[in-house]
């Protein structure tokens, strides 16, 4: 995009100042940031590298091989007789004025059997820090469609130019994937921020660079040595209520150990949601933190468990106001078999008649037959066994297979009886199906 401010336009000024890639550095990205190959050719071995070729395959279960002419460490590939290429990228740190630049180079191998290897090498980005305006830029060649991290897909044909800043932009990412230039030149105003290449952390130095140049926070993080909270701030994980508390603990000299810093930050949440002053030294720098906190969990997962309990019993209502409205269905469907009585000694067994003893069956069964609404399975028919008017257990037929589904009791567990419930309801299949088809 073309420079629409007067910040743009200073940028692309200074972008004029950078040299281009000299010789030693395209030199040193050639050989440090591709991989080395060698191949299998008619049992032998060929480096792809000088071209030396030995008796031999590549050995099966070693990764590498050493050339015994050029003496590198080679990695195999296959080979398909048309030559082929690989690619990498490496990361210069340079400077201009004040400002730091990130320069991203892509560079792209050609190997063949019967030549030695040719390069392109082709800068594709740079990336501009600015400590006196706290800002970041970044100009590259554009894209093709990249998919993932340095896989490709610059579009080399253009020259670099300046595009929307978007640090998050995981394609122009150094992250530990790039090799870096030896010759670093940082402007004086980055290092005294803090910034080193030996940081200590988990962050990749160009997100490193990015949180202290652009985020106070993050230098006043990193100059207080707490690099679990620098991490949450690069990453958009430091809340403004965790920073309001951290420069009460930097005043009291409050230390939070490594170990308790997600809990600590899972701590200062707590405090707002309960609405609790998170400018007291009282809350924010408690003598005992683990108690403090075990003690804001357990309240809030009472506050969670009561309103499960609420939701739980406002959603029991609506599915029975639900189910009550379909209680005529059920019993239009299911009447023609209000007459079947299934009985031996002491225990009973009918149709259930409404969706009103789905609810109080399923209560005192603890069965799922109403929360999974067996009222509504068009092809099951459902029987309740009693015993002095009690249930006990509950029978599911398939008007499909004919055939006895499951019968369970309390808990949903099978008993002593329901071996002899089966039995008994499968006498009752012929009835069951005379009825179902004289219904069709």
């Amino acid at each position: 995009m073309k420079p629409t401010n007067k910040y743009q336009r200073f940028i692309v000024a200074e972008n004029e100042k950078i040299k281009p890639l000299s010789y030693a550095q395209e030199r040193w990205m050639e050989q440090r940031t591709t991989w080395r190959y060698a191949t299998n050719h008619y049992k032998k071995t060929c480096c792809l590298e000088c071209n030396h070729q030995w008796e031999g395959n590549f050995p099966e279960k070693k990764k590498t091989i050493k050339c015994p002419s050029c003496k590198k460490t080679l990695r195999e590939m296959t080979y398909n007789g048309r030559g082929t290429n690989t690619e990498g990228h490496g990361v210069i740190f340079d400077k201009v004025g004040a400002i730091s630049v990130v320069r991203i180079v892509y560079v792209r191998k050609y190997l063949s059997k019967n030549e030695l290897p040719t390069f392109q090498t082709v800068e594709v980005a740079r990336k501009f820090y600015d400590p006196i305006n706290r800002k970041y830029s970044i100009m590259n060649v554009g894209m093709n469609g990249m998919m993932g991290s340095y896989q490709g897909g610059w579009n080399l044909n253009k020259e670099l130019s300046l595009k929307r800043a978007n640090p998050t932009d995981y394609r122009t990412r150094i992250g530990y994937v790039a090799d870096i230039y030896p010759n670093k030149k940082i402007p004086k105003e980055i290092t005294r921020m803090g910034f080193t290449f030996k940081n200590h952390t988990k962050i990749s130095h160009d997100d490193f660079m990015w949180g202290i140049v652009t985020d106070p926070r993050c230098e006043t993080l990193l100059k207080n040595g707490e690099h679990e909270f620098l991490e949450m701030a690069i990453y958009n994980n430091l809340s403004d209520d965790l920073w309001t508390a951290l420069k009460i603990c930097f005043r009291r000299y409050y230390h939070i150990p490594s170990k308790n810093v997600q809990d600590y930050a899972d701590y200062i949440r707590l405090l707002s949601y309960f609405g609790k002053d998170l400018h007291s030294d009282k809350y924010v720098c408690p003598e005992d933190f683990h108690k403090a906190h075990q003690r804001l969990v357990a309240k809030k997962e009472r506050i969670n468990r009561k309103q499960r309990e609420l939701d739980k019993i406002a959603n029991h209502k609506r599915q029975v106001e639900r189910a009550k409205k379909q209680n005529n269905d059920y019993i239009e469907r299911t009447k023609r078999y209000f007459d079947l009585l299934i009985s031996d000694k002491n225990i009973v067994i009918e149709v259930m008649k409404s969706v009103d003893e789905f609810i109080e069956v399923g209560k005192d069964l603890k069965h799922c037959i109403f929360q999974s609404e067996y009222f509504n399975k068009k092809n099951s028919l459902v029987l309740s066994a009693k015993i002095d008017g009690v249930a006990v257990e509950t029978i599911e037929v398939d008007l499909n297979t004919m055939k006895v589904s499951q019968s369970r009791g309390f808990d949903n567990k099978i008993t002593k009886l329901t071996p002899k419930i089966i039995k008994m309801v499968e006498k009752y299949i012929p009835e069951i199906k005379k009825l179902h088809q004289k219904a069709a």
